[in-house]
């Protein structure tokens, strides 16, 4: 098993301009890696972003990650978000896990910005739990989760960030973790906005659910995996955990 430290290696590029297209490649030692290229995104606000969104994808059964290479390939995508649950587990076998699947999505990660955030998986994080003190635990996921009301924090039953992307007009929020694939209405204090064209400029935020990237753990619903695409248009508030 390979404990060994990992290592990191961050550089910034300066004077890029937007749709010109860069090589580069990476030297370690004496080594080096291919050459990879990459085109530098506009800066513009009005210039639409093309993203792929998706969590839950392992490095066994990463059912989306073929479909991703050819699309990356064939210039589809402006950028990619990783929501959370990356590898399964990056950590697993001394890292070994986390190398591979760094080397299976080398030809995406190499050509797009590859932006993650953390799943339940990615478990180091500030956690203040020791064993057998579960209620500890659930008390503070219960105000993250529903915010403080009074002395009994487990009577109030919307969720505490709610309010607060409906006042900033965010139109979209997406989530992993679940297995499956959902989208809904726009939706604020549990009242839906229905209608023929309610996707378009959404009085309240749409959430979407997109955990089927491909793991060993089969989907919720059905045996169906991918990925949502998405198009964001200028000035687009969404946001992504």
């Amino acid at each position: 098993m390979n404990t060994s430290a990992k290592r990191t290696i961050r550089a910034t590029l300066t004077g890029l301009r937007a749709g010109v297209t860069y090589e580069y490649k990476c030297q370690t030692d004496d080594n080096w890696s291919d050459v990879f290229t990459f085109k530098a995104l506009s800066v513009e606000a009005d210039t639409p972003l093309r993203v792929a969104i998706f969590g839950d994808l392992g490095l066994e059964n990463g059912v989306s990650t073929p479909q991703l290479k050819k699309d990356v390939k064939k210039g589809l995508y402006d950028t990619i978000f990783h929501i959370g649950d990356i590898a399964y587990n990056l950590n697993k076998d001394g890292g070994k896990v986390g190398d591979d699947f760094m080397n299976e999505i080398q030809s995406i990660a190499a050509s797009l910005p590859y932006q993650v955030c953390p799943g339940n998986h990615e478990d180091k994080r500030p956690m203040y739990c020791v064993k057998d003190n579960d209620e500890d635990c659930f008390e503070h996921e219960s105000i993250l989760r529903r915010g403080r009301s009074g002395d009994d924090l487990h009577l109030k039953t919307h969720y505490g960030l709610e309010d607060l992307f409906y006042k900033h007009g965010v139109d979209i929020q997406f989530y992993a973790h679940k297995h499956i694939y959902e989208r809904s209405y726009p939706i604020n204090d549990g009242k839906p906005f229905k209608g023929t064209d309610v996707y378009n400029n959404p009085k309240a935020p749409i959430h979407v659910i997109t955990g089927v990237g491909g793991t060993t753990d089969r989907p919720d619903k059905s045996y169906v995996y991918g990925l949502t695409r998405r198009k964001i248009r200028a000035l687009m508030p969404m946001c992504a955990y």
